[in-house]
């Protein structure tokens, strides 16, 4: 299951998923996920702001 959620994301990281996207003949929003998956998986929940 899937949720659709909309973000607003600094230029600067759109460019870099862009490129990354585009040089491994991928969808930007797959590279975007990838990302997001590897930092919830690397950083211990404990350690995030609660602000």
């Amino acid at each position: 299951m899937s949720e659709v959620v909309t973000l607003e994301l600094p230029d600067s990281l759109v460019r870099s998923a862009r490129t990354i996207a585009e040089r491994s003949n991928r969808r930007v929003e797959d590279v975007l996920v990838e990302w997001l998956d590897r930092s919830a998986r690397e950083v211990p929940v404990e350690l995030l702001s609660a602000a």
